[in-house]
Order: structure tokens, then C-alpha cells, then sequence
């Protein structure tokens, strides 16, 4: 989409998704507004009774970038660390559309950001550090619809990326995006209680608006979160998760002066969850790891995230 609002709320998530290309950087901040890899087991699941699921993220992120615009300031050799509180609240409702259960959610983080590198100045590099904690943009989806066929499970949503988060065009860095962005959502699982397999695959694609402090705006994104996994017992599963992210259309407008070059990530690792009940609340806590490669023109590194999923 050309010609509205954007800048690093992404170097939160971006930091998940992306590797180092030695080249330009594309994506403003280093990535697009859907943070790498969120999705993992279940992806495809909506809880079919009405009631409100409330999952809760701690994220660990650490990576390196040749070269990226931030705040419309070119950086060199950037390393970063993110520490990030993610939140999302989902509650389905009674209704049915389409034969789908109906539901809505949320999702905003609150990151800590630490970046060290090299900023290009007319008189040369010099170097450059900072931390920042601060409130991210938040993530409204007002469609999520959920459909059930025995081992088969699917939902559609599509979210809105709200620029409501911390931004100030004259920072390095920034917990917002100051842009607008939206992204279509389908996920598919399959889960056999039989046998404890679970196979699961989200797609996710965003389009984002211009950022009008920086005038850059970033192309579109497809992200592909999967995940493979076994019920050992009646508590734990253990398995595999992993992404794939690839920019699709070229950056745009004044800002993007660092050309049209395209990103790609791919992540890997293992992961495990362990579900339980306090009285009759059910409990989830999932643990998992990530190590980037293949990288293009983005962020590379490894990420961890402990969460705990509640369903009230």
C-alpha cells in the first residue's frame, strides 16, 4: 500500500526474524510488523466454546546487522538485544459466522531494546549506543474466525497494526513503528489424540503504510510460522518449530535510500509444551528456541521465548 504512516517496533520483532546480508537492509528497522515465528503449535486452533484465552510472552532476542536505517539514520555493524513482554488476550464469543466460531484479540508487546553500532555521520562513522524500554504498537484483530473437522482445524483472521506505541523520529530507537499496517492470517492444524501428532502451519501476510517522519515506507511481508510436534504424555509435548520470511515488493518512498533489496530469514529449533490445570483453569507453558540462517538483507540471530497461556 502506498502513502500513509512507519518505523521500530519492528526492531523488536525484527530482531526475531532476521539475518545479516552484507548489503543493504531492507525493511525499515530491519523487519516487518509481524514478529517471526510467534506462531507455533496449535496455530490453527480457536477454542470452539466461548471464553476468554489470555497468552503471555517473554521474548530474548539476540542478532547482528551489517547495515539498516533507523529513524531514518543509517547504522553499521549493529548488534542488538531485545527483552519484550508480549501480551494477547483472545476471547471467542457465543456467535457463529460462516459456520465459524467468532472471536477477537489483542496483541501489544513492551520491549527493552539495547542496539551498539557504527552511525554514519558526513564527517564519517562514529560510534553509537543506547537502550530503551518502551510501549509497542499494538496489534487489533476484529476477525478471527475458527472452523473444526474432526482432527482438522483452521482459523482466519485479519489484524490492523495500530502506531499507538512509543516513537520519536529524533530517537535511534524506538518501541513504536509510527505506521499503519494490516495482515490477512490463516492457520491449519492437525491434531490426532490418538496418536498425540500434532501438525501445524500459519501464513501470514502484511502490507505496511509509509512512516511520515521518516518517509520510508517498507514492502510487503509473507511469513510462514510452522510447527511439528508429539504428546509424550498427557501433560508434555515436545517437537520442532520454524519460519520462513520473505519480502515480496520492493521499499519505497524518499527514505528508502538504501535501494529496493529484499529480505529473508529462515528460523529453527525445538520447542516443548506443558500443559496442566490449576483447580479448573486450564495452564499451558511452552518453551522454545530459535536459530536464524539463510539470511538476505536482515537481522541474523537466535531468540527464546517462555509462555504462558491461560484459558479462562
Amino acid at each position: 500500500m502506498r502513502g500513509m504512516t512507519g518505523t521500530p517496533y519492528r526492531l523488536l520483532l525484527a530482531a526475531l526474524i532476521l539475518p545479516l546480508g552484507g548489503g543493504a537492509q531492507a525493511f525499515e528497522g530491519g523487519t516487518s510488523a509481524y514478529l517471526k515465528g510467534f506462531r507455533d503449535f496449535m496455530s490453527g486452533y480457536l477454542p470452539q466454546e466461548p471464553g476468554l484465552s489470555l497468552r503471555e510472552d517473554i521474548y530474548v532476542y539476540g542478532g547482528r546487522n551489517e547495515r539498516t536505517l533507523l529513524s531514518g539514520r543509517l547504522q553499521l555493524q549493529l548488534d542488538t538485544q531485545v527483552i519484550a513482554n508480549i501480551v494477547r488476550p483472545t476471547f471467542v464469543t457465543p456467535w457463529t459466522i460462516l459456520g465459524a466460531n467468532y472471536g477477537v484479540a489483542l496483541s501489544w508487546a513492551q520491549p527493552n531494546i539495547a542496539l551498539e553500532g557504527q552511525l554514519q555521520t558526513p564527517l564519517g562513522t562514529v560510534g553509537n549506543a543506547g537502550e530503551r524500554f518502551g510501549i509497542g504498537d499494538v496489534a487489533l484483530s476484529p476477525i478471527v474466525l475458527g472452523w473444526h473437522a474432526g482432527s482438522w482445524h483452521m482459523n482466519a483472521a485479519f489484524a490492523v497494526y495500530l502506531p499507538v506505541g512509543d516513537y520519536d523520529v529524533a530517537r535511534t530507537i524506538n518501541a513504536g513503528n509510527n505506521y499503519w499496517a494490516v495482515s490477512p492470517q490463516v492457520g491449519v492444524t492437525y491434531f490426532d489424540p490418538q496418536t498425540g501428532w500434532d501438525l501445524s502451519v500459519a501464513t501470514v501476510y502484511v502490507t505496511s503504510w509509509e512512516n511520515p517522519a521518516t518517509r520510508y515506507e517498507s514492502g510487503d511481508a509473507l511469513h510462514v510460522d510452522f510447527a511439528v510436534g508429539k504428546q509424550v504424555s498427557s501433560n508434555l509435548k515436545l517437537g520442532i518449530v520454524g519460519y520462513g520470511l520473505w519480502q515480496v515488493s520492493d521499499d519505497a518512498g524518499a527514505g528508502a535510500r538504501l535501494g529496493p533489496n529484499r529480505a529473508r530469514v529462515y528460523g529453527l529449533g525445538p520447542a516443548l509444551t506443558y500443559s496442566f490445570k490449576v483447580a479448573d483453569t486450564p495452564v499451558s507453558i511452552l518453551g522454545k528456541y530459535y536459530r536464524e540462517f539463510g539470511e538476505r538483507n536482515t537481522f541474523v540471530g537466535n531468540s527464546g521465548t517462555i509462555s504462558v497461556s491461560v484459558r479462562f
